[in-house]
């Protein structure tokens, strides 16, 4: 009886239902981008893709679309920049030093990757460097929530950007279904060993 009651509350923990994505970020999870600039090639990955909200701790899709660049990573010449970016809410010491725990996790991630650390810079930039401003709703603070991975006298065409951005899409669009496919299943079977399935 015991094991029963303990495999409920783990299932239970298991299938409590998860908050429901807004649009606008189903939509940034869609979003790793590459463009040109005029320090180089940049990758740019909304905050949801790698990160918790509010935290450095790397989300479920964070790892595998890391994977994904990894051949961006291996044709890169010189220098690997990891910028961390936030948007303005909080105080200014709290946004850099979360943007600075989050650079520093991806070169983490980056070193585990291969990449020699010699070749990785991190960057913590806080709020300092917006993508919209002024930050006037939630889509501009997103927006603002990022990270970028500069590549000095890198373009987009030399980094292979355009079929790595197609690649990460298809990737997080498995993810997602995948993770929505297995809360489905998990609450069928919960339904089904606790009776409460509708007859």
């Amino acid at each position: 009886m015991w094991a029963l009651t303990l495999a409920l509350a783990l299932l239970s923990a298991c299938a409590t239902p998860q908050p429901q994505r807004s649009d606008a970020e189903i939509e940034a999870l869609k979003r790793v981008r590459f463009e040109d600039t005029p320090e180089g090639a940049r990758a740019v990955l909304d905050e949801v893709i790698l990160f918790e909200f509010g935290k450095a701790e790397f989300s479920a899709s964070a790892e595998p679309v890391l994977d994904v660049l990894r051949p961006a990573f291996a044709k890169a010449r010189g220098l690997i920049i990891v910028e961390g970016h936030t948007d303005s809410v909080g105080t200014v010491a709290f946004n850099l030093d979360l943007s600075k725990r989050r650079a520093e996790r991806v070169r983490e991630a980056l070193v585990k990757r291969q990449v020699p650390p010699e070749r990785i810079s991190a960057r913590a930039l806080g709020s300092s460097k917006p993508r919209k401003s002024p930050e006037s709703t939630d889509a501009d603070r997103r927006l603002n929530r990022r990270a970028e991975f500069l590549f000095p006298g890198e373009t987009v065409a030399s980094l292979g950007g355009r079929e790595l951005e197609t690649q990460a899409d298809s990737r997080l669009s498995q993810l997602g279904k995948t993770l929505s496919d297995t809360a489905g299943k998990v609450g069928d079977w919960f339904n089904r060993v606790t009776g409460s399935e509708k007859k």
